[in-house]
């Protein structure tokens, strides 16, 4: 089932499915940023520069992440910052000696290393994900 929204950014109307989108972070200022779908280039909305958008996409990550019990989506910090990010989309995990963790976001390109230090629950949801669809333990 698609979630279309439609917003005004950097002069362009645009017109997105956020169920095509695999992963957004939200700044402790509010920011909110994502990535266009097969696309590198970040979408950042703010509740000044665009409050109805802005708040169209914390709903859908909040219907996401708490409405959705057997989703893939997870909610956890990283970075100072809230990352949403649906598992299902992610590829490739690497597992390091040190225990930790690392995959790329699709869209965005950037790489999130995981430990169970500095994502805690987080760290745990992903190794659970990865046995669970993978049959796969790491150590």
């Amino acid at each position: 089932m698609a979630y279309w929204i439609k917003f005004s950014y950097e002069r362009e109307i645009h017109v997105v499915d956020l169920d095509q989108i695999s992963a957004f972070v939200y700044a402790p200022n509010g920011r909110l940023t994502f990535w266009l779908p097969e696309s590198s280039i970040p979408v950042v909305l703010t509740p000044q520069s665009n409050p109805e958008a802005h708040c169209a996409v914390l709903d859908y990550l909040k219907q996401r992440t708490t409405y959705f019990p057997r989703s893939t989506w997870i909610r956890m910090p990283y970075d100072r910052s809230e990352y949403y990010i649906d598992l299902s989309r992610i590829s490739a995990f690497s597992f390091a000696p040190n225990g930790r963790i690392s995959f790329c976001l699709p869209a965005g390109g950037l790489t999130l290393a995981l430990n169970a230090h500095n994502c805690g629950d987080g760290y745990q949801v992903v190794m659970d994900y990865i046995q669970k669809t993978t049959g796969h333990s790491l150590p």
